[in-house]
């Protein structure tokens, strides 16, 4: 009775671990089925599963499409190209000139394919360089602005540096080149000859430099105002003609003090090796810029009188100060901020001189000081060299 039990629980407990496997060999095929059915991964050395090929095939076609109808849309559309072009606050410009340099900015092409003429493609800040870039060697141009308006638009305003002052220099060779300046003191144009200059501006001689460049500020706004103020009352008051102005030559410079020459005194002077050495011990402190100037007098001093104390001088009373030996050397000169003097060359019908002012002082004075002097000292007109009236109070005549 019980091997029968006993072979019954077996063959049931078999059963059931038969049916147990059967189930979990069936979920495996469900989810292996599962898993196949799912698109894969890329992997390094695994070829793309033809479905993500689809789709990038797809989002590059559309990029092209898009691309594209914006081309045909927008850049080559007639309706946004730039076929009007406005001009404002051109004077000694031609506007013609102006158009034809954003012309041809507009006319070029981005790599060699898309268009710059569309309200879509053109850049208002390189449009502004390529007039500038245009006018560079010729004209200087205070400032230019340039608005791309939709659809079809380009509104240029320039603001020029107006011309008013004729300026003339001398090259080695001796040839004229010729200016125009505006009342800032900046070269605003080189003409070609003298028949280009415009016989209402007041015009000055350059004795200083040889040549100029476009944009350059050659004087300052001070000068150009007297120059002006000058030309404008300078007949009025003194009953003298006014043939044209100069700027003289001027030179510049610098204090410079000379070391050497004191060292070797005071070295030479020395009346033993012990102080001798002590002397050229600054000398070469100071060749160094371990020592400044005033450092180097002070050591030399203390040396100085050391030996004399050595020596047996008690008193030092009128002991003799040492000081640096200074020279004036030439150097470049700002004339922006160095020019003060102003030449008036009076022609020949009127005595064929020269008045020199100084535009720092009171230029009216001035003036009233030259008509004075000519009512009551200058008989001879044509026997006068120049008058200098620059000093108050005072007027010179040679």
């Amino acid at each position: 009775m019980m091997n029968w039990y006993a072979n019954y629980k077996n063959k049931k407990r078999t059963t059931k671990f038969a049916a147990s496997h059967r189930s979990q060999h069936e979920r495996l095929k469900v989810r292996h089925a599962r898993a196949e059915s799912r698109p894969s991964v890329e992997r390094p050395g695994l070829k793309v599963p033809e479905l993500i090929k689809r789709d990038a095939v797809a989002v590059i076609g559309t990029v092209i499409l898009v691309i594209a109808a914006f081309y045909v849309l927008a850049i080559r559309n007639p309706r946004f190209q730039l076929t009007e072009i406005s001009i404002t606050g051109a004077q000694y410009l031609s506007a013609d000139e102006i158009t034809q340099a954003a012309q041809g900015y507009l006319d070029s092409k981005f790599v060699g394919i898309v268009t710059r003429d569309t309200y879509w493609s053109a850049h208002e800040g390189s449009v502004e360089r390529a007039i500038r870039d245009r006018f560079s060697d010729s004209y200087a141009l205070d400032n230019v602005n340039v608005d791309i308006k939709y659809p079809n638009l380009v509104s240029i305003t320039v603001v020029e540096r107006i011309p008013s002052l004729a300026w003339v220099t001398h090259s080695t060779d001796k040839r004229e080149h010729y200016y125009t300046i505006d009342r800032d003191g900046v070269v605003t144009e080189e003409l070609v000859s003298f028949a280009d200059l415009d016989p209402s501006f007041p015009r000055v001689r350059d004795d200083n430099r040889p040549e100029l460049g476009l944009g350059w500020q050659i004087i300052s706004k001070d000068y150009i105002d007297a120059v002006f103020f000058l030309h404008a009352n300078f007949t009025a008051k003194t009953g003298l003609p006014l043939d044209a102005f100069a700027f003289p030559a001027t030179t510049c410079q610098d204090r410079q003090f000379v070391a050497e020459k004191l060292f070797q005194q005071q070295i030479l002077e020395s009346g033993s090796d012990e102080f001798r050495s002590k002397r050229i011990e600054i000398q070469e402190m100071f060749q160094s810029g371990e020592l400044s100037i005033d450092q180097s007098l002070d050591e030399l001093e203390r040396v100085k009188e050391e030996e004399l104390l050595k020596l047996g001088e008690e008193n030092l009373d009128g002991f003799e100060r040492l000081q640096w030996e200074t020279v004036y050397v030439e150097t470049l000169c700002d004339y922006v901020v160095v020019a003060t003097d102003l030449h008036l060359e009076i022609p020949d019908s009127a005595g064929g001189f020269t008045v020199r002012f100084d535009t720092r002082q009171d230029l009216t004075v001035q003036m009233e000081n030259l008509a004075s002097v000519l009512k009551s000292k200058v008989p001879d007109r044509s026997a006068v060299q120049y008058i200098d009236v620059r000093i108050p109070d005072r007027v010179y005549i040679k």
